[in-house]
């Protein structure tokens, strides 16, 4: 942005000082002939310097403003990329009426459920009360950075003196309908006076599975015989006709004997139709 416009705006970003950068990403300014005044509107990242977190702020002239936190931000789109929404509205707006055309609207564009652009959209008034064209400024790829890696939504235990616990598996899932994640995860509990163990699930959003290695064996001895290539044991859940949701905890049979142990899961699009499946699979521990 040169700075002879930058000298004409009517709003700017603040200065950047000893703890914060601010950046300029867009600036739209409209005549309101009906107020006889001028709304103006200033998008910018302000960066920590000591954290170099950030957010994305829209200052206005006129009206409020908003602020846009990049997690909340990420999440909001993965719920309208779930709907095929292609942008939501975030912070101050104001809607048209039959005796009021004025909109303002600062809208956030996904893309396949990633934050893609922002826009800042102003329709004013003529003077007989007509709407005026309206004007917008877009800022491509306003959150550019990946998302970063989160922390599992699940855990196993933490070992302490009486027993000690081994991470196996890990899966989440989205579940669109809902707008929340199911998590999984998959330990072996081993005492330690005994060395005895089993094989647990524990989940965030459904009861999980307790699996003894000693009828765990039994049963993928019976399952074998029978022909089949695996059996499920602790918690499921069923696809019907009206839920297509699928949640199952799979012990994979070879030869008679406990092979590997899946978690399947699989939830729903914001159509309520069956979204992608997701799994972990891993062996079964021999001791």
């Amino acid at each position: 942005m040169s700075s002879a416009l930058a000298q004409n705006q009517l709003i700017e970003a603040p200065a950047s000082d000893a703890y914060r950068a601010y950046e300029t990403l867009g600036y739209v300014e409209a005549y309101d002939a009906i107020l006889n005044g001028d709304y103006a509107f200033v998008a910018y990242k302000e960066t920590d310097r000591a954290s170099g977190n950030y957010t994305v702020k829209i200052s206005s002239k006129g009206t409020s403003g908003a602020t846009f936190d990049p997690a909340t931000i990420r999440t909001r789109c993965r719920e309208a990329g779930a709907k095929n929404e292609p942008y939501f509205i975030w912070g101050y707006s104001f809607t048209p009426s039959a005796g009021d055309l004025r909109q303002i609207e600062f809208r956030v564009h996904q893309k396949s459920g990633a934050p893609a652009a922002l826009e800042m959209f102003v329709v004013t008034r003529k003077a007989d009360g007509s709407a005026q064209p309206a004007k917008s400024v877009r800022m491509e790829n306003f959150m550019t950075e990946a998302a970063p890696v989160r922390a599992p939504l699940a855990e196993a235990p933490a070992s302490d003196a009486y027993r000690v616990y081994k991470t196996l598996g890990y899966v989440e899932a989205y579940d669109a309908v809902l707008n929340c994640d199911y998590a999984f995860v998959a330990y072996q509990e081993t005492e330690k006076d005994s060395n005895q163990w089993r094989v647990c699930v524990k989940s965030t959003q459904t009861a999980g599975g307790s699996f003894d290695p000693v009828a765990i064996r039994s049963k993928a001895r019976e399952t074998g015989a029978q022909g089949k290539a695996y059996f499920t044991w602790g918690y499921s859940f069923e696809p019907t006709a009206g839920d297509p949701r699928q949640i199952e905890f799979r012990i994979h049979v070879a030869d008679g004997l406990p092979k590997e142990v899946e978690i399947f899961v699989r939830l729903r699009k914001a159509d309520h139709s069956a979204g992608e499946s997701k799994s972990v699979k891993f062996a079964w521990p021999q001791s």
